[in-house]
């Protein structure tokens, strides 16, 4: 197995530092005066410099750092000598960051989009290969040491200013645009700095008038690009080949960019990279010196995981390894005391669409002979007696149009969950222009679940139909309240709750200056089976006011789930919180405080990240794709390394999930379980973690989160689209659909 990351060896015991007393205008004084020759940095209180080359500086007082028992100093020598060396070996080059060191590569062949360019745009429009180098602790041969981390991803890139643009031709107002600063006292190591900030209202001679969050202002048009995003290369090039050929142009990028679908030629190009800091010399003035290690073999210990088993009854003997072949054989989990056994569901849908949606309805309730997966329809699947149908034929394709027909519907009849038809195209109008999101947010704000068909695919036959109405299957017995599948609940003297932590900010703008307006926090809570137990949304405040709400929040249903669930005093209760994105020092104070309001309960509690936005990867060096195999150089699933005591990182996609050989392979997850944590039993969390994967009801296969997080971002996704909208009744989320999974 074989990694991004590779081990830096400090050659030194001891380092000789300076110290100071912090300030913030010493720091600042004293980078101004000898940044060539030293490096500052604050840790706690002190100022350390390092001396790296020139003539040494006075003041301050001399300190020794012993190697083993300074990790922080010592890391962070380590990032200002990397960067050093980098600039000095590589004249000319201007790293975008400080840290982690972000560069754009030189090497021609990294512009994936020039090939498909005519001469003159080469080298204009781009679509670069940024390195991002980190320093990281992580094991090694028994040991945490530190490690460079070498990452690669894209960036488009237009290199003309506004100017060169105006003079062109190309329109500017509207157009979002970066202020370009230089670095002061920097302008020789860094390249300029570039902070989105508004929009173009209007050009002036030699100046843009641009609107920024603190109003008007007139800027050079020399000073300003426009935003790196894929929407304005896309304008520019539309200016310049045509709408057409430019949608051609960038199409071709994502189909032939192999460093997005080619695992070894991935690794391949991060070792070219490293070979440059193996063979460089990182010292200082004092003696401190380290090298990088030529190797990215992972040397460190993994987790043993148990294959995901998945139960479709309470009675012994009805596991299976796979979704649906325990679905086939056994059933959903529920069927016994599943209701409605005959349920009665709508289809919506325009009257130039009936036909194909009638027979696309028969196919979902008695199944598809000629599928390879969904020969059983949705009722002998899920075990139900009858399904009652009954359809709204709208006039027409407008939002109104829909909402007249539900309305003649719903007014004389009560039905248990309505199928709306979608439309591929108005996935790029805005929620009020979408005939789709507001029949859902009317339906909703009455407490009826919704399921989308596209009416593209209801023509469809065959596997084509079956792999849509199959997973829309599971989608339909979730929404209706079902439990397709559990997760075996392993003995366990204490009670043990999941908790799902998502949150939707509100900004002011999406600029440089704004801040948070509002947040809504989404919390999710599962048993230790991965049965859904409800949902919970706080309401929208602003931020300063988010962690009290929080906190009620998460008290009340918690209170709720201990009376449901009979918890006595003195039991040991165990709630586990999954939260997206790292937990800040003020989460966990907060959600510490929550538990020392259940004074009845001896509470253990772990706040447990799962994040894919790391700069890790992982390589399977043994693994090569013959002839029509896939995922080249993919883990396989499970595939885990334990990077410190309390972090892990987990292919949860392996190459056995991957549906094509260009499909690209997915970045493991890092689990990462915070310090303040009171439960740290690392192989009891990933396990948990790489399980709840395979919950999602949204797919019979495993999603590249846990459905703890996944089903908190997905209501997130979907409040934010309703917000606003005729119909829609935010409260109606804490109430009629605490417990239904209507976000699927």
């Amino acid at each position: 197995m074989l990694s991004n990351c590779y081990p830096i060896i400090v050659e030194t015991l001891e380092v000789s530092l300076r110290s100071f007393d912090y300030s913030e205008k010493l720091l600042a004084d004293l980078r101004s005066a000898h940044n060539t020759t030293h490096s500052f940095f604050r840790l706690g209180d002190m100022i350390l410099c390092l001396w790296n080359e020139g003539n040494d500086i006075k003041g301050g007082e001399h300190i020794l750092v012993n190697v083993d028992d300074s990790p922080e100093s010592i890391d962070r020598m380590i990032r200002h000598l990397c960067f050093r060396t980098l600039v000095r070996e590589l004249p000319g080059l201007k790293p975008l960051t400080f840290y982690p060191i972000l560069i754009v590569s030189r090497k021609k062949s990294h512009d994936a989009l020039k090939q498909f360019l005519p001469v003159e745009l080469q080298g204009i429009v781009c679509f670069n290969l940024l390195i991002e180098l980190n320093i990281r602790r992580l094991f090694h041969k028994g040991k945490v040491i530190p490690h460079l981390v070498i990452g690669m991803h894209r960036r488009w890139r237009i290199n003309k200013n506004l100017a060169e643009l105006h003079a062109e031709g190309f329109p500017l107002e509207d157009v979002p645009v970066v202020h370009i600063e230089p670095m002061v006292g920097l302008e020789q190591v860094l390249a300029p700095s570039e902070a989105a900030i508004g929009r173009v209202k209007s050009i002036s001679g030699d100046f843009a008038e641009v609107q920024t969050f603190d109003g008007v202002k007139s800027i050079p048009l020399t000073e300003l690009a426009l935003r790196k995003s894929r929407s304005e290369i896309s304008d520019y090039l539309s200016f310049k080949l045509g709408p057409s050929e430019a949608q051609k142009t960038i199409q071709s990028v994502f189909s032939v960019d192999s460093l997005s679908s080619d695992a070894e030629e991935l690794h391949q190009e991060i070792e070219e990279i490293a070979r440059y800091f193996c063979q460089w010399k990182f010292t200082t003035k004092t003696g401190f010196s380290f090298k990088v290690s030529k190797t990215a073999t992972v040397n460190a210990p993994s987790l043993k995981l148990d294959q995901t088993r998945f139960l479709f009854d309470v009675t012994p003997g009805s596991g299976a390894t796979t979704p649906l072949s325990g679905l086939l054989r056994f059933g959903p989990y529920d069927s016994a005391a599943f209701r409605p056994k005959e349920p009665r569901i709508l289809v919506v849908c325009q009257q130039s669409n009936r036909g194909g949606f009638s027979k696309a309805a028969a196919a979902f309730e008695q199944g598809l002979p000629e599928s390879k997966y969904f020969q059983k329809g949705f009722k002998d699947l899920f075990r139900l007696r009858h399904v009652h149908w009954d359809f709204a034929e709208a006039k027409g394709p407008t939002p109104k149009h829909f909402r007249d027909a539900i309305q003649a519907k719903i007014e004389s009849n009560e039905f248990d969950l309505v199928i709306v038809e979608g439309d591929e195209r108005q996935k790029t109008l805005p929620p009020e222009q979408n005939s789709f999101i507001m029949s859902k947010a009317l339906l909703l704000g009455m407490g009826i679940p919704v399921q989308g068909l596209k009416h593209e695919n209801v023509r469809k036959s065959g596997n084509w139909l079956g792999d849509v109405l199959g997973p829309m299957a599971l989608q339909v017995y979730a929404k209706l309240g079902g439990v397709p599948w559990t997760l075996p609940a392993s003995p366990d003297v204490d009670r043990e709750i999941i908790v799902g932590i998502g949150s939707a900010e509100k900004r002011d703008t999406e600029f440089t200056g704004g801040g948070i307006r509002r947040v809504v926090g989404m919390t999710t809570f599962f048993a230790n089976d991965g049965r859904f137990l409800m949902a919970s949304t706080c309401k929208a405040v602003p931020y300063e006011d988010y962690f009290e709400e929080l906190l009620q929040s998460l008290e009340n249903s918690i209170k709720t789930l201990s009376t449901e669930n009979g918890w006595e005093r003195g039991d040991t209760v165990r709630v586990i919180f999954h939260i997206f994105k790292p937990i800040k020092h003020i989460e966990a104070e907060v959600v510490a405080q929550l538990m020392k309001r259940f004074p009845d309960y001896d509470v253990k509690f772990a706040f447990v990240t799962v994040s894919t936005n790391h700069p890790f990867l992982l390589f399977d060096d043994g693994f090569r794709a013959g002839q029509g195999q896939k995922g080249h150089f993919v883990p396989l699933r499970g595939t885990n390394i334990q990077l410190t005591e309390l972090e892990c990182l987990i292919q949860l996609r392996g190459r056995g999930e991957m549906k094509a050989s260009r499909q690209g392979f997915s970045a493991p997850a890092l689990v990462r379980i915070h310090e303040k944590s009171t439960f740290t039993d690392l192989h009891h969390i990933v396990e948990q973690v790489t399980n709840f994967t395979y919950l999602s009801w949204k797919t019979f296969f495993a999603t590249n989160l846990p459905v703890s997080i996944f089903y908190a971002e997905e209501i997130a996704k979907w409040l934010d689209r309703l917000e606003g909208l005729p119909g829609w009744n935010s409260g109606i989320i804490n109430t009629a659909l605490k417990r239904k999974k209507w976000f699927l």
